[in-house]
């Protein structure tokens, strides 16, 4: 699936490589210090390859590769299950936000509801990242 985001000199697409099968949230945590940074590759694409319960983090901002501070610039997003092209009624959204609870402070992430239309509301957000911060 194909979606055209808002031109980003540094990249071109960002590939979401979500666990075959997946339904559910899917959330990706920005800025953190135990993960690995992003990288873009030499087709300009950033590849996010979730684990098997849909979670990502990185330490990489969620700025990186942006155009500038407040725009990402145009690029493409695929969404992938199991590496087969996922279909745009697929995904029901895809968010930014950013938390602070009492494992986190001020927490940069983003929420992709698959195939569930209500998937990423704020309390199971919320649940998802304090999890995965334990």
């Amino acid at each position: 699936m194909l979606i055209v985001n808002s031109g980003s000199p540094d990249f071109r697409a960002i590939n979401y490589y979500l666990p075959k099968e997946f339904e559910g949230c899917a959330v990706i945590l920005y800025n953190q210090k135990d993960a690995s940074p992003l990288t873009i590759s030499n087709d300009k694409e950033i590849d996010i390859i979730f684990d098997e319960n849909g979670f990502f983090k990185t330490s990489s901002p969620k700025d990186f590769g942006w155009q500038s501070e407040d725009d990402s610039g145009y690029h493409k997003a695929n969404y992938f299950s199991g590496g087969t092209p996922l279909a745009k009624k697929d995904i029901h959204s895809h968010n930014s936000g950013s938390y602070g609870g009492d494992n986190a402070e001020d927490i940069q992430h983003e929420s992709i509801s698959v195939k569930t239309k209500d998937a990423c509301q704020a309390d199971l957000v919320i649940n998802i990242i304090e999890n995965n911060l334990k």
